[in-house]
């Protein structure tokens, strides 16, 4: 993945909150492509260290390369009235990349075979979405299948951001439990579907909780 790919397209998505989501697209496909680039999922993670890490959960993020090779990083966020998201200080002097990164409190390397990234593929196939192949910058409209025209202004719990040659990328927005909000029962049950597949996908590779962690006393005092 290009580097500040993802953090710009998330980010966008965080500040236009309240957004009608399945906006139409020509271009769908539900499939992750075979030749894509890097596969993302971002998911809450329970701590139960509220004196260390607030109230929020942390993210935690698994990418892989069509090669294998993959990175967890976990970071610590704070509570909006949306909901929680990444512990980022709009208003510092960082720039774009820094903001994103500073909440980061561990980072893994891991590695997949081919057959261990051949069975992680199975499983994202039954993703049920309709992916929407967009350029950077576009406004994200990918969507769970089953929830084309729904509306909230909670912010998503969990992200699946795809990217393949183009480059083109694929963000899907997934409310897990918060999607009772669409008053659509199709969309609740593919909704709960979708988190706990791709929670379920990652478990052989990806630890919780990091072994070690250190968090910058600027990024505590926002907790």
């Amino acid at each position: 993945m290009r580097k500040g790919t993802m953090a710009a397209v998330i980010t966008a998505t965080l500040v236009a909150i309240g957004t009608a989501l399945g906006i139409a697209s020509s271009s769908s496909d539900a499939e992750i492509p075979a030749d894509f680039l890097t596969i993302t999922y971002t998911r809450p993670i329970e701590h139960g260290q509220i004196d260390v890490f607030g109230e929020c959960p942390l993210g935690r993020q698994v990418a892989i390369d069509g090669k294998g090779n993959g990175e967890i990083i976990w970071f610590v966020q704070t509570a909006g009235i949306h909901g929680c998201s990444r512990a980022m200080s709009f208003d510092s002097d960082l720039d774009d990349q820094e903001k994103w990164d500073e909440p980061i409190i561990a980072r893994e390397k891991f590695a997949l075979n081919r057959e261990g990234l051949s069975a992680y593929l199975n499983q994202l196939d039954a993703i049920r979405w309709s992916a929407q192949w967009q350029t950077e910058g576009a406004t994200p409209s990918s969507q769970t299948s089953g929830c084309s025209g729904t509306y909230t202004d909670a912010m998503a719990e969990r992200y699946l951001f795809v990217e393949k040659p183009g480059p083109l990328y694929a963000l899907l927005a997934i409310y897990g439990e918060e999607a009772h909000h669409f008053n659509d029962v199709g969309c609740v049950v593919s909704e709960k579907a979708n988190a706990k597949l791709l929670d379920a996908a990652t478990t052989s590779f990806a630890p919780l909780m990091p072994s070690r962690y250190r968090l910058a006393p600027a990024v505590a005092a926002r907790l």
